[in-house]
Order: structure tokens, then C-alpha cells, then sequence
């Protein structure tokens, strides 16, 4: 192929150095012979029609200028024309070489009128906002009444900062190589300026149900606006329906139990479930109605499980039941013997005072054992009597005396019950007591009400 190319040039140079010596000729031809036209038409079928019109006029101009006689005034013929033929044939080859080479040269051309058309095109809409919600894909997950709606943040944190560094005059992958100091800092600037004046989301993100209507929204703020301040409306759809569980299957899942003794009963359940009035825990009782809330986060829980409560419940009534008797607690007798004489020592007649003492009612409490407590630790017992005393006090050195009467209690508080059973021990941990004087005795049974006492019968 390149011998090819080699004697093509070759014979164009060749044709070239031909035409300019055939021209040299006529020239010099011209020059030394202007007086033998007729001999050179005819003679020289390269020269053609030019070449004997040119020895024509050399003729008539040899002859006159010849000297003229007879006062007539000497004339001179102008020469004549040289045409340029140089130009006319450099004009034919380029003639002939656009001919030879068109089918080249026409789809160059439109190409190249394409390239900057489109360039043009391109100017103009790389100027123009974009669109974000042309990027945007959604997705919507879960269950209806629950769904949430899924779409592709990323992508579009992305999509906004190159546009921005686009619109500042710096491709996003040169950005990325680029440090502060490089120059480029105004243009990074205007990129961030850009890039933070957008901000994007939905109304609605959670809680969705087939059919919702969600809007997408964009605003752009600032001058220069890298993209379209819009709105766009979506439909939730495709949330899979749920399964309905009764209230039974809930509680069997998230179980609520009694644990205590009648009347001293309390509640364990998990409280991040459940919700229950703390005031009754330690003073319930079997056959007590409870009332159970179920927390709205629980109710999430479970619908992103697929699972629903029928009828779309918010609570359970449990009734409370297997709390054992106090009565069953071993020991009491004890505690109840250790505060009669505790009571006995404090109302000791001596000299100047005499008692007379009259047992009215037992009265229990029970106090659960907080979570972490010892194996077989179920909590603490405390035991109180209360009596009607009589007591009459003889002043010193003088025969008389004043009697009052009031009522009190003497007990025995806080003993451990482990494994159904009181420990009796009067330490640090438990201790007897002797309560204050009420004037009647239903003044100090409402304060051993308040207290969380209550009535006590020993079993026979």
C-alpha cells in the first residue's frame, strides 16, 4: 500500500515539473522568434489557439516601431495580454481533485457541520436545571397499613454533586483529585454553594397503606439553580396484606403472670409490650380484673412481622388468678408471737405505771422481691397487732393519777420469706416495732390500709 501511495505522488510531481517546462518553452519561443508566426501555427500542436494569437501581436508590434517619417507622431503598441495561466490550471486540478476525492470529502464535511451543531445543543442543555426525579427510583416494603417506602438516596446525593460541579465549570472525577490549594477552590466553592441550595424527600416515609397518595419534593434554592424546583405524586402499592393473631396467641407470645400471695399478688410482664398500672402491683388479689395496654411500638413490632391483632385491639383484660394464700406462709405464728412480747416488755406495770391491754386485730403485708433477688427469695413478710391500751400513771410523791386510752400496734416487720417460708430473725434486715397512738381504732386501720396491710385470720 505504500508503494501505491509513493507512485501516485510520483506522477503527480512528475505531471507538475512537465507542464512548467512546456511553459518555460513558449516563452523563451515567444521571445526569440516574434517574427515567424506562420511558420509556429500549425508547427506546434502543444502550444494551441494561446500560443499563435501571442505570435500574431508580437508581429504587428515588431513592425511598428520602426521610425515613421513625414511629421507623423511615433506610436506604441501596448503588449499584449499574459494570461495567468498558472491559476487556471491550478483551478482544473482542484476540480479534479475534488471530483476524485468528493465521496472523502462531502461526509467529512457534514460531520464536522454535525460535531458543532451538536455542540451547540449540548451547550445549551448542559445549561438548562435538571430534573432529581428523573433519577429517582422508588420501592415500597411492608405490610398496608404499615409500609414504608424505599428509594435510592444515594444515587441522588450522587447525581446532585455532579451536576453542581458540572454547572461550576469542573467534572466531578477531576473534582475528586483536587485539593484546596490547586487553584480550583472558587469553582469548588460555587460547586458546594450549588450543591447544598437542594434538598429533597417525601411527606411520608412510614405507616403506609395501599392506595396513599406520597409527594416527592424538590427545592432548589439560589441564583443559579443546578435543578428544577418540582413536585411528584406516588402511589403506594404492592404491601402485603396481614396475617389477623386472636389476643390468646398474643399472650401466649408476650405472656402476663400473677406471682405473690392473694392480696399481696404482682404482676410480671414485659414492659416495653405492655402497659399496666403500676399502683396495682403488690396489692392484688385472685379474680382482679387487670387491664393491659399494648404499646404502640409493640403494635409496629408485630405488623413488621406481618401480624395484626383482630379487630385491631390495643389492649388485654387478664383476670388474676393462682396467688396463694399468705395463710400459707410458714412461720407467721411466730412473727405474731414475737410481737405480742414485744408488746408485753413495753407495757410492763412498774410504780407509777399500770397497763391494761386488749388485742383487737393481725394484720399481714407482704412485699414482693425485686428482679435479681437470691433463688427461692420471693420477698419479705411483716406481721402487726393491734391493741386497745389502758394506761393510768400515778404522779410522784401525790395519791393521784391520770388514765388515757389510745390505740397502737406492735409488730414484727420485714422478715425474709424464702421458699414459702418467714425467717424469723430480729437484725438489721428485720426488727420489731411499736407504731405511734391513734385515738380509735378505725383511724389506725386506715392507716395500716394506706400502708398496704391487710386482715389477717390464722388458719385453724
Amino acid at each position: 500500500m505504500e508503494e501505491g501511495k509513493q507512485n501516485f505522488f510520483e506522477e503527480d510531481v512528475t505531471e507538475q515539473k512537465t507542464s512548467d517546462s512546456e511553459l518555460d518553452s513558449e516563452l523563451e519561443s515567444e521571445k526569440t522568434e516574434p517574427t515567424k508566426d506562420a511558420e509556429l501555427e500549425g508547427e506546434n500542436p502543444e502550444s494551441g489557439e494561446a500560443d499563435s494569437g501571442i505570435a500574431e501581436d508580437d508581429k504587428e508590434g515588431s513592425e511598428s516601431s520602426e521610425p515613421i517619417e513625414d511629421d507623423q507622431t511615433e506610436t506604441k503598441t501596448a503588449p499584449p495580454p499574459v494570461f495567468d495561466q498558472t491559476a487556471d490550471r491550478d483551478a482544473q486540478e482542484g476540480k479534479t481533485f475534488f471530483g476524485k476525492y468528493r465521496k472523502f470529502i462531502v461526509p467529512i464535511i457534514a460531520v464536522l457541520i454535525v460535531l458543532i451543531v451538536g455542540a451547540g445543543v449540548k451547550s445549551f442543555i448542559d445549561a438548562q436545571p435538571v430534573r432529581l426525579s428523573k433519577e429517582l427510583k422508588v420501592e415500597f416494603e411492608g405490610y398496608d397499613g404499615y409500609g414504608t417506602v424505599k428509594y435510592n438516596k444515594s444515587k441522588l446525593d450522587e447525581k446532585i454533586m455532579e451536576v453542581s460541579y458540572k454547572k461550576a465549570g469542573l467534572p466531578l472525577n477531576q473534582a475528586k483529585h483536587l485539593e484546596s490549594g490547586s487553584g480550583n477552590y472558587l469553582k469548588i466553592a460555587a460547586a458546594e454553594v450549588m450543591r447544598n441550595h437542594v434538598s429533597y424527600g417525601f411527606d411520608k416515609t412510614d405507616h403506609l397503606k395501599n392506595g396513599d397518595k406520597i409527594v416527592f419534593t424538590v427545592v432548589c434554592e439560589g441564583d443559579k439553580k443546578a435543578f428544577v424546583s418540582e413536585t411528584k405524586e406516588y402511589t403506594v402499592k404492592g404491601l402485603k396484606e396481614f396475617q389477623q393473631i386472636s389476643l390468646e396467641d398474643f399472650q401466649k407470645e408476650y405472656p402476663i403472670q400473677f406471682i405473690g400471695y392473694n392480696k399481696f399478688g404482682s404482676v410480671q410482664y414485659d414492659s416495653s409490650v405492655y402497659d399496666i398500672n403500676s399502683n396495682l402491683d403488690g396489692s392484688l388479689a385472685n379474680d382482679t380484673v387487670v387491664k393491659a395496654g399494648i404499646r404502640k411500638d409493640a403494635l409496629g413490632d408485630l405488623a413488621k412481622q406481618g401480624k395484626k391483632l383482630q379487630d385491631d385491639a390495643n389492649e388485654i383484660t387478664v383476670k388474676v388468678s393462682g396467688l396463694k394464700e399468705v395463710t400459707e406462709i410458714s412461720g407467721l405464728k411466730d412473727m405474731f408471737d414475737a410481737a405480742n412480747t414485744y408488746m408485753q416488755a413495753k407495757t410492763k406495770n412498774d410504780a407509777y405505771s399500770t397497763y391494761q391491754v386488749e388485742k383487737q386485730k393481725d394484720y399481714i403485708k407482704f412485699s414482693p422481691s425485686h428482679s435479681g433477688s437470691e433463688k427461692g427469695d420471693e420477698g419479705s413478710v411483716s406481721a402487726r397487732t393491734v391493741y386497745k391500751v389502758t394506761e393510768t400513771v400515778k404522779y410522784f410523791l401525790s395519791d393521784n393519777s391520770s388514765t388515757k386510752t389510745y390505740f397502737t400496734y406492735f409488730g414484727c416487720e420485714n422478715m425474709k420469706v424464702v421458699d414459702g417460708r418467714a425467717i424469723l430473725k430480729t437484725d438489721s434486715y428485720g426488727y420489731t416495732s411499736v407504731g405511734s397512738q391513734w385515738a380509735n381504732l378505725e383511724s389506725i386501720q386506715a392507716e395500716l390500709k394506706s400502708s398496704g396491710f391487710a386482715e389477717y385470720t390464722a388458719q385453724q
